[in-house]
């Protein structure tokens, strides 16, 4: 399965063709999916460009260079990384609850 149709099937569908005719602004406006700053050469990204990656709301970003981008790639495995915590225990309070339903339930029916 190619990553345009997840892309063309999901909500980031909205994202794909963003260049109208006769409305050229540059090349990175000419990427739908992908986080590109154009200057003289593509920039290589590094912890300074996190808000922009995010405020683009693009999936991907380029250009990543190990040595150069690790900061960055370490803050967004860590914004990862708590969004699963996050999710995880979310789900666990989910499960608590229904739990201490469940319980309080049993307890009236051999107690009642």
């Amino acid at each position: 399965m190619c990553v345009q149709t997840i892309v063309f099937n999901s909500k980031f569908a909205r994202y794909t063709f963003p260049y109208k005719e006769n409305d050229y602004t540059g090349l990175e406006n000419l990427t739908p999916l992908h986080f590109v700053d154009y200057g003289k050469a593509i920039k290589i990204m590094d912890e300074t460009h996190y808000i922009a990656i995010k405020d683009s709301g693009k999936m991907f970003f380029r250009k990543a260079i190990s040595g150069k981008s690790d900061a960055l790639i370490n803050i967004i495995q860590a914004e990862q990384d708590l969004s699963t915590i996050t999710k995880t225990k979310t789900n666990i309070n989910k499960l608590g609850h229904f739990e201490n339903r469940v319980n309080i339930k049993l307890f009236s029916i051999f107690f009642n």
